[in-house]
């Protein structure tokens, strides 16, 4: 990695802070939306689950704990895969075609846009873990459990935004884009472990949320949160790595392939 290709990527995410700079509603509310999540499903769901309490595995943790690493994956979600939209924007209106016409590395285009997403994203979920913490929910595996937490944030957020930038490549317009997003982002948080266990789901529920990368990102937030440093929680980690490994690894090539064939 030359100097040159630093300096470009440099300018380039300077770039897209700028536009968060100037757009102070909706980087607002985009920040604080998560927090208003927390605080509705936290309180809303906690009395039904009293009468039908958590498996044992989890001990005698509330419900507002359990959602927590739930409503971060869903936050990290939402701002990952919303990523390429800026690309489909400047698709539209020609101006990526002149940043692909410049004297710079096309792969400084998109690592900017990586880097930013991937800034933006874990900034969001540190929010949601400090107002889940002033609401009394605490990491059981302590503070050196947060770089686990936020190794699993990266990752889930790596693999949603290589889909978004894809999407936004392959797709012709925003109004596509739009309807894509809004088709896959309630059934992949509803059909998780983001909100219930995935023991208490039928059969081709549970089925489909081991298919789905947030069940995997959950498993390995939530792991250190409620569990600690105990055997089954290092259990949850590693399928949650594994998982989430699979998942970059399966985004990284098809991404790869799309990219290669609409930048030549």
């Amino acid at each position: 990695m030359d100097a040159a290709f630093v300096q470009e990527t440099r300018a380039l995410t300077r770039r897209w802070f700028l536009h968060l700079k100037r757009e102070f509603i909706g980087t607002f509310f985009g920040l604080f939306q998560p927090l208003v999540w927390l605080l509705l499903f936290g309180t809303m769901f906690s009395s039904a689950f009293k009468k039908n309490p958590l498996p044992a595995e989890f001990g005698s943790v509330s419900y507002l704990a359990f959602i927590t690493a739930g409503i971060v994956v869903s936050t990290v979600m939402g701002s990952a895969i919303a990523g390429g939209i800026p690309f489909m924007f400047d698709k539209e209106n020609g101006f990526l075609e002149k940043l692909l016409a410049a004297p710079i590395r096309r792969e400084s285009l998109l690592l900017s846009r990586f880097l930013y997403v991937m800034t933006y994203s874990t900034v969001q979920a540190l929010l949601v873990l400090a107002l889940a913490r002033l609401m009394g929910v605490q990491v059981a595996a302590g503070i050196l459990g947060l770089p686990l937490i936020a190794l699993f944030i990266l990752l889930l957020c790596a693999g949603f935004t290589l889909l978004s930038m894809m999407m936004a490549f392959l797709l012709d317009g925003h109004a596509n884009f739009f309807m894509i997003l809004g088709f896959l982002t309630t059934p992949l948080f509803f059909v998780s472990n983001a909100l219930v266990p995935i023991e208490t789901m039928p059969l081709g529920f549970r089925i489909a949320a081991w298919l789905n990368p947030l069940t995997y990102g959950v498993l390995g937030i939530r792991a250190p949160m409620l569990k600690g440093w105990s055997g089954s929680a290092w259990g949850d980690m590693g399928i949650g790595l594994l998982g989430l490994l699979v998942f970059d690894a399966l985004m990284l090539w098809m991404t790869a392939r799309v990219f290669k064939r609409h930048l030549e």
